[in-house]
């Protein structure tokens, strides 16, 4: 008997998904600012900022991986992440990793 189960060729890796507070956002950035993730200064996925239900700023993006949308500069294991808010860079970075939902909240310098 032939099995019916097509294994794909080509499988799609998963994006990495990152959640989190904007601290010390500054004067404009507010809820339905936009959140960029951007890997080696491509922009490899974006979302929106929302306001909790406690009042505070979060975002949320999916950082694709390198194999998706023909961007071989997104993610990958060990490479870094960066992040602009309404066009804004925030400081740091963090590592790319789809193994689970990575909290890493966005904070500006105190004054903004």
């Amino acid at each position: 008997k032939v099995s019916t189960l097509v294994t794909p060729l080509f499988q799609r890796t998963p994006p990495a998904v990152y959640i989190g507070a904007v601290r010390n956002a500054p004067a404009g950035v507010a809820a339905g600012a936009s959140v960029d993730a951007l890997v080696d200064g491509v922009i490899c996925g974006s979302g929106d900022i929302s306001t909790a239900p406690d009042g505070n700023l979060r975002y949320k993006v999916k950082v694709e991986a390198a194999d998706v949308g023909g961007k071989a500069a997104c993610g990958a294991p060990n490479r870094n992440v960066t992040f602009s808010v309404g066009g804004q860079t925030v400081p740091g970075s963090t590592l790319w990793a789809n193994d689970k939902v990575r909290q890493y909240d966005l904070e500006f310098p105190a004054g903004g």
